[in-house]
């Protein structure tokens, strides 16, 4: 791994998380031109420049390489274009913030370094970057158990206190309801009315994130209020893995409303807190990707 340090690591990351934005709201059946996520994209790669790790210099440019193929062929992007991207985008925003702090990146996908960039990915690269110390899910397989958690920047110290208080006050009331519908849906998970309960809740949920900025929770919700808008629709059904993949979102948004809580009592301060945000995203495209009544997502 580098041992440059990036200048501007934050601008880095705001940059990644603008791409994020832009794909949490694009939809692969309406008309989506390639050209907005490919500017970002190259600016990304410009401001990472040739300092930048090879791993993370190779994910960009698999990215730009994807994006180019999609304005070549008819400028829009695909189905299949915008889960790659996603996926991506949460590998990179997880490998920036690793950079920044010297650690570890994340393992990366050798697709993206032999498609991408060959020469930049030495044989001994993979050992710079060791995974045996990510925690493995042990209860069932899971498309994204590998992954390593998200640090996220907690303060209040730039906020309006009075629009942070409301903020967490009407989080409390959200998150009760997904908590009580959850134990509906794990006896009833066919339950139209309190799947509706709950993705009303995190549809809420995402626009209150939303205009307070905070675009990782806003990705975050956003896929979730997919998941259940599939069931509420009748195109998914509910069943033991995607009501604990829902529970999952739920502690992370009850864990960073208590954060945020507890600065707005003790004083003003900043701090990073690990969130699995990268695998409750993953699992939820993998959830979705199989669709099937009949396959393990199905009520027994």
């Amino acid at each position: 791994m580098s041992s440059y340090a990036p200048a501007s690591a934050e601008g880095l990351v705001k940059s990644v998380q603008q791409i994020g934005l832009e794909l949490a709201f694009v939809d692969p059946v309406a008309e989506n031109s390639v050209e907005p996520l490919l500017s970002l994209v190259s600016a990304l790669g410009a401001a990472i420049g040739d300092h930048g790790p090879a791993p993370i210099r190779a994910a960009v440019a698999a990215a730009r390489d994807w994006l180019d193929e999609r304005a070549a062929a008819d400028g829009q992007l695909t189905e299949e274009t915008i889960s790659s991207l996603k996926a991506w985008h949460l590998w990179v925003i997880t490998a920036l913030d690793s950079w920044e702090q010297g650690a570890a990146l994340p393992a990366t996908p050798a697709l993206w370094l032999t498609t991408a960039e060959p020469a930049a990915a030495p044989a001994a690269e993979p050992s710079a970057e060791p995974t045996a110390e990510v925690p493995q899910e042990t209860q069932r397989p899971s498309a994204g158990a590998a992954m390593p958690d998200q640090t996220v920047e907690i303060s209040v110290g730039d906020g309006d206190p009075e629009m942070l208080q409301l903020f967490c006050a009407e989080a409390q009331d959200l998150l009760q309801d997904i908590e009580q519908g959850v134990l509906v849906l794990e006896s009833n998970p066919t339950d139209s009315a309190t799947i509706n309960t709950v993705f009303r809740a995190f549809h809420t949920f995402k626009g209150n994130v939303g205009m307070m900025k905070l675009i990782v929770l806003q990705q975050l919700t956003h896929e979730l209020e997919s998941l259940l808008d599939a069931a509420r629709r009748g195109t998914f059904r509910l069943g033991r893995e995607s009501i604990e993949v829902i529970l999952a979102g739920e502690d992370i948004l009850k864990r960073y409303v208590e954060q945020m809580s507890t600065q707005l009592t003790a004083g003003p301060q900043s701090m990073k807190v690990p969130f699995p945000i990268p695998r409750v995203i993953t699992d939820v495209h993998a959830l979705l990707a199989r669709k099937s009544p009949s396959g393990p997502t199905a009520v027994a």
